[in-house]
């Protein structure tokens, strides 16, 4: 099995799963906290309650689930190499408007 990385450091993703507070829906994070002082959070909302993982038992049935990028910050200075996955220096750090 390969790891999901974080398109920002190439670390590989870490994963939670908790429940939303306003809704009780089931809600899949992805966050890095790879070496690199970059941010990327990734949430997956099921749309699914705990309650509905006990009655779901029709095998070939889905469900539609909500993606949303939270939040992405690159790291100011380093930058993904995509062609080695490893972090490089930037010439230049970013600024804060960037």
């Amino acid at each position: 099995m390969r790891d999901a990385l974080c398109p920002e450091c190439g670390s590989p993703l870490s994963v939670e799963v908790i429940e939303d507070e306003d809704t009780d829906n089931i809600i899949i994070r992805f966050f890095c906290e790879g070496p690199a002082d970059d941010v990327y959070v990734l949430e997956i909302d099921t749309h699914l309650l705990n309650e509905d993982l006990l009655d779901w038992d029709d095998v070939d049935s889905t469900y539609k689930a909500t993606i949303k990028l939270i939040e992405r910050k690159p790291d100011p200075y380093y930058i993904l190499d995509r062609e080695t996955m490893e972090l490089v220096e930037r010439e230049e750090p970013l600024s804060d408007e960037e």
